[in-house]
């Protein structure tokens, strides 16, 4: 593993904002709210953010045990 694969997950959580981003010009746009349309979507992005998350995490410590990081 290198470097890069850390900044590449790090990047891929850095996304979840552009995720909320879209939602939110969603609710902003739409006329008729379909409050579980949202909730979904809600749930979604914090699933795939948690997913991202611990796929970051565990390549650090991947990382941290190979000693590519100190």
């Amino acid at each position: 593993m290198s470097r890069f694969n850390l900044e590449e997950k790090i990047m891929a959580c850095w996304s979840t904002d552009q995720d909320l981003e879209v939602l939110y010009r969603h609710i902003c746009e739409c006329k008729e709210l379909d409050r579980d349309f949202i909730a979904n979507t809600l749930l979604g992005i914090s699933n795939s953010h948690q997913l991202k998350s611990q796929e970051l995490f565990d390549l650090f410590e991947k990382m941290i045990a190979d000693g590519d990081i100190k």
